[in-house]
């Protein structure tokens, strides 16, 4: 009998935060606020260079590669640079930024140090200035490409920005068959549920609907992964995407893990003219993300 088996989602990122800093980031020279997502870094007057920093669950290896992007703004106009220091690497993401301007800038790095606190601030001409100023962030994403996709072949920030909704999936979802090759141990934990139930539309939604003991979650939280087996599919990958918690019991709704491209929109570039072939590649790879689903490509006009 197949087993239902929950992992974390750590292969890809080392950091994804989902729109926002406000968790378990602390001030470096400055107050720290904030709603929803954003995190409100304002500068106390003691650094010129005002910021927050988090220690990153995954330390930094020496030598490979990782792709950071981070969104953010300042409400002045005399800021001088905004920056992130990581993995012994520091890089200017932004020259004399525009007051209320939101940038979103990504880089590639190689980490020289194993140093695992990732730190963004705003620098002033010094600690008076910098008093006061105010530096928003919004999102950070970091990956480690050489995990990713192996040493020498790891992409540009530019390529990279092309594919981001693509670093979700599973590694294998572009070969000739959808393949779960990354999830064949047992898994953080080994799960027997009360009950399991899976909806599957034609080339709709596909999820599930799992209920267990109280005990269990730790390993049933938001984004986890579980791998079930399905009726006409084999074992598959379903991201946790509701928690809900009753009498002693957890209860959460995981989708498809290829339902993770719809938050993304998806850019293919082509060095060729437009065809009948290329449609049919793109539809052909996207309807690996989902087994036994379709999915259509049209060209843009």
């Amino acid at each position: 009998m197949s087993l239902i088996r929950s992992f974390q989602d750590t292969r890809k990122t080392i950091a994804r935060h989902g729109g926002g800093f406000n968790n378990g980031w602390t001030g470096a020279g400055a107050v720290v606020t904030g709603e929803s997502l954003e995190a409100i870094v304002t500068g106390n007057g003691t650094v010129a260079n005002p910021g927050i920093y988090k220690t990153l669950d995954s330390a930094p290896v020496i030598g490979r590669k990782y792709y950071i992007k981070v969104r953010f703004k300042v409400t002045n106009a005399v800021c001088q640079s905004v920056g992130i220091s990581y993995a012994g690497v520091s890089y200017t993401l932004k020259t004399s930024p525009a007051s209320d301007t939101v940038y979103e800038v990504s880089t590639v790095i190689t980490a020289t140090a194993t140093t695992a606190d990732f730190y963004i601030r705003q620098v002033y001409a010094d600690a008076s200035t910098a008093n006061d100023k105010v530096l928003y962030a919004y999102d950070l994403v970091a990956i480690d490409l050489t995990t990713e996709y192996g040493s020498g072949s790891e992409p540009s920030a530019s390529d990279m920005d092309k594919i981001k909704g693509l670093y979700a999936l599973a590694k294998n979802v572009t070969s000739a068959s959808f393949s779960i090759s990354d999830f064949d141990s047992l898994g953080d934990k080994v799960i027997q549920p009360r009950s399991c139930l899976e909806y599957k539309e034609d080339n709709g939604d596909w999820r599930i609907e799992l209920e267990a003991d109280i005990s269990y979650l730790t390993w049933l939280a938001n984004e986890y992964i579980l791998v079930v087996p399905t009726k006409a599919n084999g074992d598959q990958p379903f991201r946790i995407r509701k928690v809900s918690l009753g009498d002693s019991v957890v209860k959460v709704v995981a989708r498809h893990i290829g339902f993770d491209l719809e938050s993304y929109i998806l850019q293919f570039a082509f060095g060729y003219s437009y065809s009948a072939n290329i449609v049919s590649h793109v539809n052909r790879t996207l309807g690996l993300a989902i087994p036994s689903s379709q999915f259509y490509a049209r060209r843009n006009r």
